[in-house]
């Protein structure tokens, strides 16, 4: 059986929620039995877990320069 993820391990991306728009480390990628993707992502000593839904290779800087799009 073969897999396929958006990200690879690794990658720097960013969360789609994080104000601060840190970059965040691709550590691990978790394929569960009913299909999700779910991946593991470190910022500095934290890891947490992820859909690929919440990730964006790219960086929102007008999100991390505190502009929201309303």
């Amino acid at each position: 059986m073969e897999f396929e993820s958006e990200f690879r391990l690794g990658d720097l991306v960013y969360l789609l929620t994080d104000d601060e728009q840190k970059p965040r480390m691709v550590t691990a990628v978790k394929f569960t039995i009913g299909g999700a993707t779910v991946y593991c992502l470190a910022c500095g000593t934290n890891e947490t877990e992820h859909y690929p839904q919440e990730i964006s290779k790219n960086k929102n800087i007008e999100l991390a320069l505190g502009q929201r799009n309303n």
